[in-house]
């Protein structure tokens, strides 16, 4: 199922904006309009969901009238780049020797821990080096490379490792002087490319971002 959001982000970016507003409702049942739009451009609803229908996560109940298959499934769709984050921590599992999703980095025990940088998507393990992994489902931008690199070295010293994985094609601005790929490199912070997977093996992939 994420594979098939990585390459159809205008379509999800539309199927996301008309079921969120069913976030807080206690109901699993929801309505689509036949056509869903993003951008400026239009979509079916139908496709994507027939994707979420044959994967498990919605069943149909009528004409535009659907059914999130569980109040977990439900939280899934809510959420627009959770499918990236469970994605590098399923691929991730047989790499390294630990693997969390969803870490939340509390500084000070007495704070109020309401900061949004006190989030991690995915902390691993590999040879006892920690592994600060930020998972984004658009172009990363210097921002993004600068908070995990601080992360790791602030948690985890010299030795940690960061990295971003991402739908965007990084290597596609390799030969820009000021583009984001040089930026990975003066940071020292190793990128992940989704479609790599489907060229490359989960440990190709996993090491050459660590490299």
């Amino acid at each position: 199922m994420a594979e098939y959001l990585f390459h159809h982000l205008g379509e999800w970016h539309a199927l996301h904006s008309c079921i969120k507003r069913y976030a807080k409702s206690d109901s699993l049942s929801f309505s689509v309009t036949t056509s869903i739009s993003y951008n400026g451009r239009s979509y079916s609803s139908k496709d994507i969901l027939d994707v979420f229908l044959i994967n498990g996560f919605v069943s149909r109940t009528g004409h535009n009238n659907y059914k999130f298959t569980s109040a977990n499934n439900k939280a899934h769709m809510m959420v627009f780049g959770v499918w990236l984050e469970m994605y590098i921590y399923i691929k991730g599992q047989d790499f390294f020797d630990e693997i969390y999703l969803g870490v939340t980095l509390d500084w000070d025990s007495v704070d109020v821990d309401d900061t949004r940088d006190n989030e991690i998507d995915v902390i691993a393990f590999r040879n006892s080096i920690p592994v600060f992994i930020s998972c984004k489902m658009r172009r990363p931008n210097a921002m993004d490379i600068y908070e995990v690199a601080y992360l790791a070295d602030r948690l985890g010293g010299p030795e940690s490792k960061a990295i971003i994985a991402t739908t965007y094609n990084v290597s596609h601005e390799k030969e820009k002087t000021d583009g984001i790929f040089q930026r990975f490199k003066k940071m020292n912070v190793g990128f992940i490319e989704t479609d790599s997977f489907e060229t490359h093996t989960q440990c190709n992939v996993f090491n050459t971002a660590l490299q």
